[in-house]
């Protein structure tokens, strides 16, 4: 049996198991970057950004960048900067609410106002945001 407390963080980000659970667990993570000056490498990563049809992230494939009123300060401008001097086309969305949870309320208020044109959204900041994105799109793409 594999024991995920005994593997390093590359390893975890690529484990591919079936689990005493019943299921089969895939990691889809390509990047992993963790420390001071971590958002630096966005642009390395963009450049490296395989979509799930398998086709390379394009200079002009559209980003959207997703942070909530917190979040926003601590990293989402940054990122969105970094970003557009990549040369991306980029939007962002700044959730309004000093509070969230990953509910159905906040998935559908993110696909109704995200552009229907984004090839890459990037949620920044805390688990909310990022689980919120992660679903938005499982949403949309069934």
């Amino acid at each position: 049996m594999m024991r995920l407390c005994e593997m390093s963080i590359d390893e975890l980000i690529s484990v591919d198991y079936s689990c005493n659970c019943g299921r089969h667990h895939h990691m889809a993570i390509d990047h992993l970057a963790v420390g001071k000056g971590a958002v630096g490498k966005l642009p390395e990563f963009l450049a490296d950004q395989k979509m799930k049809d398998g086709e390379p992230l394009k200079k002009t494939d559209k980003i959207y960048v997703v942070a909530d009123v917190h979040t926003w300060q601590v990293g989402g401008q940054k990122v969105y900067d970094i970003v557009k001097e990549a040369g991306y086309p980029v939007e962002y969305y700044i959730f309004p609410h000093e509070e969230m949870h990953t509910n159905e309320i906040f998935i559908e208020e993110l696909s109704k106002i995200m552009p229907e044109d984004v090839r890459l959204p990037i949620g920044v900041g805390s688990g909310t945001i990022n689980d919120l994105v992660h679903r938005m799109v499982k949403h949309v793409n069934g």
